[in-house]
This record gives structure tokens, sequence and C-alpha cells, in this order.
């Protein structure tokens, strides 16, 4: 089948790029780079700040120290985030290792 006289199917059509495709191709890397830097320290300052997190309420003379620990939802996030954290660092390092 011949594609605008070209004899290369549809579904392999050439593709050309301009000269300056490598500057870019470094700038995307670079800001991909910086995003998963900040999602990664985002996620570990998150899970820092909630784990640290207590709450202490006096009713009448008794005092209840409130932790992360007490809501499930909330030992779930801290979980999350750390699991979020760890992903971003390792798929950054083996994305950028490998390009």
């Amino acid at each position: 089948m011949s594609y605008l006289g070209i004899g290369v199917s549809p579904g392999n059509v050439p593709v050309h790029h301009g000269s300056n495709v490598k500057v870019i191709n470094k700038g995307v890397r670079i800001a991909e780079l910086i995003l998963r830097c900040l999602i990664c320290g985002l996620a570990v300052v998150a899970a820092i700040l909630i784990g640290t997190d207590s709450q202490v309420k006096v009713i009448f003379t008794i005092k209840k120290e409130a932790k992360f620990t007490d809501m499930k939802v909330l030992v779930f996030l801290v979980i999350a985030n750390g699991i979020a954290a760890a992903y971003s660092d390792s798929s950054s390092k083996v994305h950028f290792e490998y390009d």
C-alpha cells in the first residue's frame, strides 16, 4: 500500500522531527526529574508530619492524647505515603539510569 507515494503501510508511517528534538527531550527529562523529586519529598514530609503529630484533649480532669494510630485511615495514609515516596524514588532512579 502506498501512502502519499511512499511505499510504507499506514501503520508504519515515518515520523520526521526537527533538529531541536534533543533540546526539548532534555528539558522534558529535567522537568520530569524535578517533579519526581518533588513528589517524593512531599510524600515523605506528609508521612513524617502525620506520623509524629499528636493532640491532647482535656475533658474535666482526664487527659486524652490522640495519635495517628488511633484511626486506621491515618495509619493507611502514612503507609500509602511511604509507598508512594519509595516508588517515586525508585522509578526516577530506574528511569534516568537506563536513558
